[in-house]
Order: structure tokens, then C-alpha cells, then sequence
């Protein structure tokens, strides 16, 4: 992805549409042009994104970092659902801070 002189790899076509970005959008260029931006690294998921690797640890991405829920009963009292959580590498996780783990006064 460019965005103004910058780039960022987009790994997977999760991390693509968790960005709302557009098939219909990509344009193809030179490397010469491509050389111009300064690469920014790995694109990670959106705000509010839940993720998860091995394990069992449901992470929310919240202000640049992963912040894991103390328990299903957190997971659900912020409104969550099981069918919105992307299953990303370990590799993708460590790209993340880990936060404060959220608990149910967090929502």
C-alpha cells in the first residue's frame, strides 16, 4: 500500500479487507517508482480488530497495541463476536505491543 511517501506489504488478503480496501483499487507499478516511497514495514489490522494466533488469547487492537481479554465473559460484555476474530501468524502477533489486559470495567 502507498499512502502519501510511504508503503506498507500487505501480508494476507485478511489484513487487505479488514481495511475496507477495494480489489478493483490496486494499480500495478515499476520498482523504480516503488523505490521513491520509504518503506514503512507490515501492515497490521485496523483499530478495534480482534485477533488471534495459537492459543486461546483473544486479542482487541486498540491505539497500536494487542490488549487480551481476562475472559469470555469480558469478550462478550464488549460486544464481540467469535465470527469477527482474524486468525493471524505468530510472526503477524509479535509485530504488536501487548497492552493491559482488558477487563469487564474496561466496557
Amino acid at each position: 500500500m502507498i499512502d502519501y511517501d510511504q508503503t506498507w506489504l500487505i501480508s494476507n488478503a485478511n489484513i487487505f479487507t479488514a481495511h475496507n480496501f477495494k480489489w478493483t483499487d490496486i494499480t500495478t507499478i515499476s520498482k523504480a517508482e516503488l523505490d521513491q516511497y520509504h518503506y514503512s514495514g507490515p501492515l497490521k489490522y485496523p483499530e478495534k480488530s480482534l485477533i488471534q494466533s495459537n492459543g486461546t488469547t483473544v486479542y482487541l487492537v486498540e491505539n497500536g497495541e494487542i490488549r487480551p481479554f481476562s475472559n469470555e465473559a469480558t469478550f462478550k460484555k464488549g460486544g464481540f463476536k467469535w465470527s469477527q476474530i482474524h486468525y493471524v501468524s505468530q510472526n503477524h502477533l509479535r509485530l504488536y505491543e501487548v497492552g493491559e489486559t482488558l477487563i469487564l470495567e474496561d466496557f
